[in-house]
């Protein structure tokens, strides 16, 4: 028999039953894939940034805009592409699909707005085809116009001007020279700046160089030279904004 141990001595206790876990799939975590919001959009636009450049893509509503599928690149929310108005932009070989409006949807058609008959600051300006146009550019083009004029003494009415108006300008910009932290409120001016351009009969608006750049009151000054094409040639204009991410605060041209 084998011998008894005494009572109170030392107690071994039964190896505990180990619990199963579950298999570990091979190649490591398993990361899902983003869930996608349904799928009825109005259409997809393909945006592509090619060599590292920055590039803008118009849709035709931007009440939705989604990221629905990434061609190549990283494509980041606010980083490497985002939406600013009615464009998308993207940057840093970001290439993607983006789904934007909702399908089977009424949308009513846009109504020009009126412009109050005040002082709204240096950047007022008169409506041309329902956009307000800064007012230092319709000077600038009236001052041409006068030029141009065979009675240079006869007044021109701004009012009653009227240009070629077309969609926004071809911007051309590389902003890889600008802080990270002012990215956001410079593509708001330029974003601006190609619409004036466009509205004034510009088909293309290129950044040519930075002038100054100053922070300020939660956004940014800029001034800056930039190259407006337009259908009897070239223009070198010098451009100054005032703007935050989300808002225009002042956009003159000179």
């Amino acid at each position: 028999q084998p011998p008894v141990p005494p009572t109170g001595g030392p107690q071994i206790q039964p190896p505990r039953p180990v619990q199963p876990q579950p298999p570990v799939r091979p190649g490591g975590p398993q990361i899902q894939p983003p869930i996608v919001s349904g799928r009825d959009f109005a259409g997809i636009v393909r945006c592509e940034s090619r060599n590292n450049r920055y590039k803008t893509c118009a849709v035709p509503r931007a009440d939705r805009i989604e990221l629905v599928r990434r061609i190549s690149g990283s494509c980041v929310r606010n980083r490497t592409w985002g939406i600013n108005g009615d464009r998308i932009w993207v940057s840093n070989n970001c290439r993607a699909e983006f789904g934007y409006g909702y399908a089977n949807a009424v949308y009513p058609k846009p109504q020009p707005q009126p412009v109050p008959n005040r002082d709204r600051g240096p950047s007022a300006g008169i409506v041309i085809a329902g956009v307000v146009v800064a007012g230092g550019l319709i000077a600038l083009l009236a001052g041409r116009n006068k030029s141009k004029s065979p009675d240079a003494a006869a007044p021109v009415n701004l009012e009653s001007a009227t240009y070629p108006a077309g969609p926004p300008a071809t911007l051309s910009a590389d902003l890889a020279e600008f802080p990270s932290a002012s990215r956001s409120s410079i593509q708001n001016c330029m974003f601006d700046a190609a619409r004036q351009i466009g509205v004034t009969g510009g088909t293309r608006l290129k950044f040519d160089r930075s002038l100054s750049l100053e922070p300020g009151n939660g956004g940014w000054r800029l001034r800056a030279e930039m190259t407006a094409t337009y259908p009897d040639g070239d223009r070198r204009l010098e451009m100054y904004c005032r703007a935050t991410p989300s808002k225009i605060v002042q956009l003159d041209f000179s």
